[in-house]
């Protein structure tokens, strides 16, 4: 039976999606994600004609991420024309999907190599772009079941996660992200993109902007709560608002023995699970259990998890409910620190995830990620003996 085998995987440095601080604030994201796929290729040392088709993820399809950002960003990468290109949309979750997509086609024998990945400007298509909702929906679901930070709000209630629990779990993804980078952890995974600095020197990076080493609880404390008078969401200890671009290769097991190549970790498992929107933070439990359920392991058999950070209540409201201790969840910290850029996030978390399988020499590694709107997403890896 095929396997599909991760032979690669590559990401942006993330930066802030500021209009003028943020070291991307100039970068196209078509061309950001050209970059990605074009060192993707580079590093796995095969023959780009190869390559049938490239799945990424974009939750906002706008402006300069608009007009299938997946067939511009090959086009610009300069690949062959015959390497086709799709835009896949499952909001948060949309290059996890794009992955899973890339996966079925190695699975059904369509083709034998495939890319996944995602791309997201959050300053270039921006909340101000966001339609309104359709008042044939709001008869049947709550405004606030489509607004994020109210849906945390509600987590936060409804799974008794404090303010203060909230701040010292974004505190520590800080830390462990700020120990991960400065220990050099993320230098293998990060491609050094072109952009500029606060004052405007144009030149590489590759580091994360969003980490903040220096933050403390007091800090965190003064911030006040974002969306309700009295409620605990703030600015801290959600994610910030971000840029970047990550991009995954997937081949089949056959042909990454014809070409030579040692995989990181085959897809062992994929699922996904629909729950109410008010409280679509809780979408990874129903997956996750999905993936337990068709595997038959249990969460203690599983070395690696890493769970989206949108919110450090959605997280830690996730991680209560499947009953797993929060020290366990985003080693090398989340996206509270390391930024959410939406469309990204989940082939940043897959590529985060892979390098440090190689690392630990994990066996599994379970990545899983909420969905505005009411969904989950969850993705087992295992690794290739």
């Amino acid at each position: 039976m095929t396997e599909a085998w991760i032979v690669q995987a590559v990401r942006s440095p993330i930066a802030r999606a500021h209009p003028e601080q943020g070291f991307f604030r100039f970068v196209r994201p078509d061309d950001m994600s050209a970059d990605i796929l074009k060192n993707l290729v580079e590093r796995s040392g095969i023959d780009p004609n190869l390559i049938n088709d490239v799945f990424w993820g974009c939750a906002r399809q706008i402006n300069e991420q608009g007009y299938n950002v997946a067939r511009q960003a090959v086009l610009i990468a300069g690949l062959p024309l015959t390497v086709c290109g799709t835009t896949v949309n499952r909001n948060c979750g949309s290059s996890l999907e794009a992955l899973h997509q890339a996966t079925r086609v190695i699975l059904t024998g369509e083709n034998d190599v495939a890319i996944a990945g995602g791309v997201e400007h959050m300053h270039k298509a921006g909340w101000d772009t966001i339609p309104e909702l359709s008042p044939q929906m709001l008869k049947r679901h709550c405004a606030d079941a489509f607004h994020m930070g109210m849906v945390c709000e509600h987590l936060a209630s409804k799974f008794q996660i404090s303010r203060e629990l909230q701040d010292e779990f974004a505190l520590r993804s800080h830390k462990r992200a700020a120990g991960a980078s400065k220990d050099g952890l993320f230098t293998d995974e990060i491609f050094p993109v072109w952009g500029h600095t606060i004052t405007g020197e144009f030149q590489p990076f590759s580091t994360d902007q969003t980490i903040r080493p220096d933050t403390s609880l007091q800090a965190l404390a003064k911030l006040k709560p974002a969306f309700l008078e009295n409620g605990t969401i703030t600015a801290g200890n959600a994610s910030p608002f971000s840029v970047g671009a990550a991009a995954v290769m997937v081949m089949a097991d056959q042909k990454a023995k014809e070409l030579g190549l040692v995989p990181f970790a085959k897809v062992k498992a994929m699922a996904i699970a629909g729950n109410d929107p008010l409280f679509m933070g809780i979408g990874p439990v129903p997956a996750i259990q999905k993936i337990l359920q068709k595997t038959g392991l249990s969460l203690d058999e599983i070395e690696i998890i890493e769970i989206n950070e949108a919110f450090a209540a959605q997280v830690l409201s996730v991680a209560k409910e499947l009953k797993i201790d929060f020290e366990r969840i985003n080693k090398l910290g989340g996206g509270l620190a390391l930024g959410h850029p939406l469309g990204a996030s989940g082939a940043r978390i897959i590529t985060t995830m892979v390098h440090e399988m190689k690392r630990s020499n994990a066996k599994y590694a379970l990545a899983a990620m909420c969905i505005g709107g009411g969904q989950g997403i969850a993705t087992l890896l295992e690794r290739v003996s």
